[in-house]
């Protein structure tokens, strides 16, 4: 579990929501703040301390940032691990750890009918897009476009105004400091 405090401000969302998936951090010398947000000058919406879970925290705005404090150099707690979820169409899930390589994992559920998530990781930051194609090779939907910062990403597809079939998502990145190019492909079956 890391102690690094996320910013996170999804393109386009009116809200976010954030959930602690493990959370333990020193009882009454570290503290979590949560603003809603991306400064702390933004209203403080929750101070949290202890090893107890806490609900999920859900933000007026579209944007929230998290801010670790503590009162000594020897923290006993072992930190935190989080993720949000946000209205905004591109950028649906987000969790904090950042993974240490390109990947687009398969589609869930797979079949489909009418609505699927896909994932996929970024090691750093890359200019992205996420597409879905037919099995004849024609653009159905871009499901993400943009550059995005190192992490996990979960797209959400709606198939409900395409026929019963055969669909690919691909996935393309190309890393902005050395422009190098990773792509990958995932077989997906609708069937209404």
């Amino acid at each position: 579990m890391g102690k690094t405090p996320p910013h996170v401000r999804p393109e386009g969302a009116s809200y976010v929501t954030l959930t602690f998936e493990e959370f333990d951090v020193e009882s009454g010398g570290d503290y979590v703040y949560v603003y809603d947000g991306s400064t702390t000058a933004a209203p403080l919406l929750a101070t949290l301390s202890g090893s107890t879970l806490p609900s999920p925290i859900t933000t007026t705005g579209g944007a929230a940032l998290v801010h670790f404090e503590t009162d000594d150099d020897a923290s006993t707690g072992q930190g935190w691990r989080i993720s949000y979820t946000s209205d905004s169409p591109l950028d649906v899930e987000k969790e904090s750890d950042a993974p240490r390589s390109f990947a687009l994992t398969q589609n869930y559920p797979n079949p489909f009918n009418p609505v699927t998530r896909i994932a996929f990781e970024l090691p750093d930051r890359r200019r992205v897009r996420l597409a879905v194609y037919d099995a004849l090779g024609r653009e159905t939907a871009i499901l993400v476009e943009g550059v995005y910062d190192a992490g996990r990403r979960e797209a959400r597809f709606d198939g409900s105004n395409l026929a019963t079939g055969v669909y690919f998502a691909v996935l393309e990145a190309v890393d902005l400091e050395t422009g190098a190019r990773d792509r990958a492909a995932i077989k997906m079956l609708l069937i209404k």
